[in-house]
């Protein structure tokens, strides 16, 4: 098993930079050399449009669920919806249709291995990958909260 990196190594890793005493520090250093760190260059990105409401919102909802809130997420939720102009929670159909607060934990558990929610005529999401990610995710949520 790898370990997980601390942020220094991240930083030293992907930016080439030597490890110094502070994060601070690391991206001053990253700025003097003018190293790129080819992250998005609009506010229009995919980042943002994508991965919060089908990434953060997930998260939020399942907080929810379990009586373990991810406040912070949903801050941010509401706080880029409102710089944006939209409802991110709003976007995501998909949880939408899924109805995913009328299921027991339980319920939910099994749907995470099988694939299929209980009284549901066809499986999770339509298309097998987004199936495949979707119980993926839930999976490791749900082993987080169970340890």
């Amino acid at each position: 098993v790898t370990p997980v990196k601390t942020i220094y190594e991240h930083f030293s890793n992907s930016f080439h930079v030597p490890i110094m005493d502070s994060i601070s520090d690391m991206n001053q250093e990253i700025y003097a050399s003018r190293k790129d760190v080819y992250g998005p260059d609009t506010a229009d990105s995919r980042y943002i449009t994508e991965d919060v409401p089908y990434g953060l919102a997930l998260t939020v909802l399942l907080g929810k669920l379990v009586q373990k809130p991810a406040v912070l997420h949903e801050a941010g939720i509401l706080i880029l919806s409102s710089m944006y102009g939209r409802n991110f929670f709003d976007e995501n159909d998909l949880l939408n249709a899924l109805a995913l607060d009328e299921y027991s934990l339980e319920e939910l558990k099994a749907a995470a291995y099988s694939g299929r929610l209980v009284g549901q005529q066809s499986q999770l999401p339509t298309a097998a990958a987004t199936r495949a990610q979707f119980s993926r995710s839930l999976k490791i949520f749900l082993q987080h909260l169970t340890l």
